[in-house]
């Protein structure tokens, strides 16, 4: 039998070969310094996140600070993506397409402005993508006051006031008006004029617009840490699994609108956090912790999935969190023909502090606006705890969690504690509030308390000051 030496250089570059598959690489991205023709080193970084994202193995992505990128993430894996440099700014992921041609609105009617948003070299910020409905504004944003104007509508016989806004395939106002005319343009794809009613020239003011995608779509066994994900006109996070997000600021989501085939409606999205179970999939094994998730059109974060057979979420935390004006804080819920064993495996929502539920900026108050919403048709053992919530109703749903305790709510009379999709309804107003909401979750642990108006004012502004100081001017 013959013998082989295998020489030592074989071994070394075996050594190198499967380090090189633990350690991760570092990427450095600036959107003010950076070329995609670099290298993604500090010194010569990459101008787009995309770059490094697409690039394999595991790796570390640094983010300028104070730089903003007009970029969404899409299939992104094993990656680190956090800030760089000097100062407390956080890097910006920023969906907002920026009209930098006042000239480009067309009066059309007495207080009716059109505005083509296939017209590219009118626009700065987020380019055109090709993807579906992509002009299918969620709000315009007046960065000079930091304020969204979210009332979209239908029709442009609906629109009544100020800052009343529709999206139209149709160039002539007057053709959009009937449902069939309406729903044609999301099925075939043909969004394209923006008609506002306002009764001054939109030509004085700055304004941007958020498109119809998701920030972060298709993360696995990431972190993202201290970075602002805004602007997007669909969901903050969505298809998220494995992941770790710390420290963000997720704010100013959704209000897109789609066409619903089956349901044959129109109907808008938009959650700052979304973690779907669909059939054979489920976003688990996530913590989101440390973070802000302000002013979404929907939930602020959820856990939902619909399906014949879930598989049950496993391992999603949301702890330590703050949410300020979204349309509720959390929801939940899992819908399948089979019910056998599914269950939210390991999930919390704990030390969440809620403020102002329903006043979100997109002007479309709704009965379900609540700090929590849930659809769950059966109990369910997700636990809700230890959560404040400031200035908003309670839960709106059909069944609560059996796991909800030691949370405390400070709102006014005209607050309900509970109300249910069958009609039950607790309100704050009513002389036995406490023992009806204490039933309704089997213990007595969980503490109301109703403020008089001078009461309200004072602590409102409080919690701004002390809670959320982004907010504060």
């Amino acid at each position: 039998m013959k013998s082989y030496t295998i020489p030592f250089s074989f071994f070394s570059f075996l050594f190198i070969f499967f380090c090189g598959q633990l350690v991760a690489a570092d990427y450095y991205i600036s959107s003010s310094a950076g070329s995609d023709s670099f290298d993604g080193s500090i010194s010569r970084p990459f101008k787009s996140i995309s770059k490094a994202a697409s690039l394999p193995g595991k790796k570390n992505i640094f983010l300028k600070r104070g730089d903003i990128f007009f970029e969404n993430i899409k299939n992104i894996k094993d990656a680190h993506v956090m800030p760089y440099g000097s100062g407390e700014a956080k890097p910006v992921l920023c969906g907002l397409r920026v009209l930098i041609n006042p000239n480009a609105w067309r009066k059309v009617a007495e207080d009716l402005w059109q505005l083509d948003l296939h017209s590219d070299a009118d626009f700065s910020g987020m380019p055109r993508q090709k993807t579906r409905i992509f002009d299918s504004i969620g709000f315009i944003y007046e960065p000079s006051k930091d304020k969204i104007h979210g009332r979209r509508l239908k029709s442009i016989t609906d629109m009544k006031r100020d800052w009343d806004f529709v999206v139209s395939p149709s160039a002539n106002p007057e053709t959009h008006s009937s449902k069939e005319q309406i729903a044609s343009g999301y099925k075939e794809d043909s969004l394209r004029y923006l008609y506002l009613k306002l009764s001054f020239s939109p030509d004085t003011l700055s304004l941007s617009f958020a498109p119809y995608i998701t920030g972060i779509l298709s993360a696995r066994d990431c972190v993202f840490k201290d970075i602002k994900v805004c602007g997007f006109a669909l969901h903050g996070f969505q298809l998220i699994k494995g992941c770790v997000l710390d420290g963000l600021w997720i704010d100013a989501i959704g209000g897109g609108m789609r066409y619903s085939s089956d349901r044959n409606v129109l109907e808008r999205l938009g959650n700052g956090i979304e973690f779907w179970a669909s059939d054979g999939a489920s976003d688990g094994d996530n913590t989101v912790k440390n973070c802000l998730i302000s002013r979404t059109y929907d939930c602020g974060s959820t856990i939902q999935g619909v399906g014949t057979k879930l598989r049950s979420p496993r391992n999603i935390r949301f702890e330590n969190n703050r949410y300020f004006r979204c349309r509720q804080a959390f929801e939940h819920f899992l819908s399948s023909k089979i019910t056998d064993g599914l269950s939210y495996e390991n999930c919390l929502f704990t030390g969440n502090i809620g403020f102002e539920c329903g006043l979100n900026g997109f002007d479309s108050p709704e009965p379900r606006d609540a700090m929590f919403l849930s659809y769950d048709k059966s109990s369910c053992s997700i636990e809700i705890s230890k959560n404040k919530s400031y200035f908003s109703n309670a839960y709106f749903g059909r069944v609560v969690s059996s796991k909800f305790f030691d949370n405390e709510f400070f709102l006014v009379d005209s607050s309900y504690l509970y109300k249910g999709l069958n009609g039950k309804t607790i309100l704050a107003s009513s002389p036995d509030y406490k023992e009806e909401f204490s039933r309704l979750f089997g213990n007595n642990t969980n503490d109301v308390k109703i403020l008089s108006a001078p009461e309200a004012k004072a602590l409102r502004g409080k919690i701004i000051a002390e809670i959320f100081p982004e907010f504060a001017n």
